[in-house]
């Protein structure tokens, strides 16, 4: 496992909470997965799991969020992850580790 402390899982996120069956405990829970098989997957993706670049519509100058989809245990699930810079850190936050509310078959880098 890589270092933690340079990783920050969001589990609980006040817009999930309309659909329970699409947050990122739900998924925990039905995948058995703790943080650190969250972290593991999110290392195993690749460019071939990359499916779109959001940006803050505000225009805040917030880092981009990265959106990458997953097969995993037979199920799509969606990983929203971004790039925390402060000063001499950084930090990958997972913002979304849940199943795909529909699915995903177009990918920009699929082979």
């Amino acid at each position: 496992m890589q270092d933690s402390s340079s990783f920050n899982l969001i589990k609980n996120r006040r817009n999930e909470k309309l659909n329970p069956k699409y947050t990122t405990e739900t998924c925990m829970l039905e995948l058995e997965y703790d943080t650190n098989d969250v972290i593991s997957e999110i290392l195993s993706l690749s460019v071939t799991n990359y499916y779109q670049t959001l940006f803050d519509e505000k225009g805040r100058g917030t880092q981009p969020v990265y959106v990458f989809i997953k097969e995993i245990k037979k199920k799509q699930v969606y990983i929203k992850i971004q790039l925390k810079l402060r000063e001499d850190t950084e930090k990958v936050v997972c913002i979304s580790f849940h199943f795909a509310e529909h699915e995903v078959c177009n990918f920009p880098y699929s082979q």
